[in-house]
């Protein structure tokens, strides 16, 4: 539903993208059925849950198609479908991905949606004599995991029941786009991102719930 959303969607040059602007809210109303998401480091059941791997393809798409980036937030996990620090989280409304369209001609996207495979593509002018770009990223620190445990009472648990949350490690990584010209020599390489992605505490949910 979100892919289905963006697919079609022309911006014109100097016009801003945004994937909570274009879809708005995703409800079960809207059709979106729940699936996970991450909301304080938790896994959680929500409505359109996974769209994240919709912004964050889309988001690869985008900085390949040498456009400027306005908006995109790391998850608070690292997501095991995107290479560390190329991920964009997307969050009714407190996170956005967008970016804009700078380059003096429109741009077209397409989704395409086949085999457990999306796919974005973004049409507009080519890049000048052949050149393209690539993305890479690499994990830069291990943040360790607070001593101890937390303990939180959880009103979803029957009274007098518990759940262990084992502690977490956190990393940093860098992200870089890198221009090749189109004999396949590197020409530029700029920093994408840093992204940090928090350490978590070992919990223990205490039931407070009938």
């Amino acid at each position: 539903l979100c892919a289905q959303a963006i697919s079609g969607v022309v911006v014109q040059p100097g016009e801003e993208f945004s994937v909570n602007t274009l879809t708005g809210q995703r409800t079960a109303a809207k059709g979106y059925k729940d699936a996970t998401v991450i909301k304080n480091g938790v896994y959680v059941q929500e409505p359109g849950g996974g769209v994240c791997q919709v912004s964050t393809t889309l988001y690869n798409a985008a900085v390949k198609a040498d456009l400027e980036i306005i908006e995109r937030s790391p998850h608070t996990r690292v997501s095991d479908y995107v290479p560390i620090g190329l991920d964009a989280a997307v969050n009714w409304s407190s996170q956005d991905f967008k970016f804009k369209n700078t380059s003096d001609y429109p741009i077209f996207i397409v989704a395409e949606f086949a085999d457990q495979k999306l796919t974005f593509k973004i049409y507009g002018k080519q890049l000048d004599d052949g050149v393209y770009i690539k993305l890479e990223s690499e994990k830069t620190e291990t943040i360790a995991a607070p001593e101890g445990v937390k303990e939180k009472n959880d009103p979803t648990l029957p009274l007098g029941t518990n759940k262990p949350e084992a502690a977490r490690d956190g990393s940093r990584a860098i992200s870089y786009k890198i221009y090749y010209d189109k004999n396949d020599n590197e020409i530029k390489r700029e920093v994408l991102a840093k992204s940090t992605y928090p350490a978590s505490q070992a919990i223990l949910r205490i039931g407070t719930g009938t």
